[in-house]
């Protein structure tokens, strides 16, 4: 209904500037449907504020609220699908938008992904409901929609909308819910070739499961999506609400794989850590014991060396090899007014050489004495 542009107001504010189109000027439904519009967007952390309206030269305007972000549209064009955990926000937040319409008495009737903007900036997707040219109030019968003509979106329309029947809440619910299966599987329920076509499928067909398009996605989630493409507006959730807290329990509840593998990853890379903690804790326990040995024996020399036992001290692969200091005991001479006495005389023994570990400036004296390190 009107051409949007990115501009500044008179706070020196960037804002969506929004002109009816020229071919639409001598419509009059069409150009009470544009200057009503501005009234539609209720103040809502999740609808797009408007600032101001007016009319320039003929020319209706308002200027809405820039929302740094993206079309849930273009998202999915990049993308081709999401997450039901990155889902899950959007559908929150457009429900909300929803509730707080429904309770005023309006019914969007053409909810869709075109008219979801959602402000990628922040770490957890904020949307905004947008686009209220189709809008209807229940309360207001001046202008209905003309017979034969239907409101909305083919694509994303209720089966009673596709009958030409009243709009109701349910609609609307009925609608997220055609933008929660195309967000989860990249395309819509129902695509043909044409509009009358997609129509009759609305109208006619069982919706499809959105595991038969991607079965990643759990039962619950998919049964809850299912239940918001109910035929009959009775079997439907009763508010967009109540769509989104059984959507919002399907996803706590039943984990995509996605979000299982990104689990495993992490628990992965906790095990690595840890690995690499207890491999660091056992190089430094062993070098503790190694200088706690060595120390040990350093003590144990510097005794014996305080007490007069050895002289020097030599560590060669951990055992230390002691130089002794005893000095040898002389042998006794008899008097040469004794006589020896006959004694028998024990074969010679022989001194086994001692092993040197460690040479040393001075003569190494026979009797040689090894400490092993402990």
């Amino acid at each position: 209904m009107g051409t949007v542009y990115r501009a500044r107001d008179g706070k020196r504010r960037t804002v969506a500037l929004k002109v009816i189109s020229p071919e639409l000027l001598d419509d009059r439904v069409a150009r009470w449907r544009f200057e009503r519009e501005p009234k539609l967007h209720l103040p809502h952390p999740n609808i797009v504020e408007v600032y101001d309206s007016g009319n320039i030269d003929g020319y209706p305007y308002f200027a809405m609220q820039f929302i740094e972000g993206k079309s849930l549209s273009y998202i999915l064009a990049d993308q081709g699908r999401l997450t039901p955990e990155q889902l899950l926000p959007v559908i929150k937040g457009i429900a909300n938008g929803l509730d707080a319409i429904h309770k005023k008495g309006i019914i969007h009737r053409d909810v869709k992904p075109s008219n979801i903007l959602v402000d990628t900036t922040k770490k957890i997707w904020h949307p905004y409901l947008s686009d209220f040219g189709v809008a209807y109030l229940t309360q207001d019968h001046a202008i209905p929609t003309p017979t034969g003509v239907r409101a909305g979106t083919p694509r994303y329309m209720s089966p009673e909308q596709a009958k030409r029947q009243m709009a109701t809440p349910q609609s609307d619910v009925y609608s997220l819910g055609v933008v929660a299966f195309e967000a989860l599987t990249g395309r819509p329920p129902f695509d043909g070739a044409g509009d009358t076509r997609v129509l009759e499928m609305h109208q006619q067909m069982p919706p499809p499961s959105v595991r038969a398009f991607n079965p990643n996605i759990p039962i619950n989630i998919a049964n809850v999506i299912g239940r918001a493409l109910a035929k009959d507006t009775q079997q439907r959730y009763r508010s967009a609400g109540e769509f989104a807290l059984a959507f919002e329990k399907a996803v706590v509840a039943n984990p995509t794989q996605d979000r299982r593998a990104r689990t495993a990853i992490v628990l992965g890379l906790l095990a690595t850590v840890l690995v690499v903690l207890a491999a660091l804790a056992a190089v430094l326990y062993l070098n503790l014991q190694r200088d706690t040995n060595v120390s040990e024996v350093d003590a144990t020399t510097t005794a014996l060396a305080a007490a007069g036992i050895i002289s020097d001290t030599t560590v060669l692969s951990g055992t230390v090899g002691l130089e002794p200091t005893l000095e040898p005991t002389p042998t006794e001479t008899p008097s040469p007014t004794e006589r020896p006495t006959a004694r028998a005389t024990a074969p010679p023994t022989r001194t086994p050489t001692p092993t040197v570990l460690a040479a040393t400036a001075t003569p190494v004296p026979p009797a040689t004495a090894t400490l092993l390190a402990p």
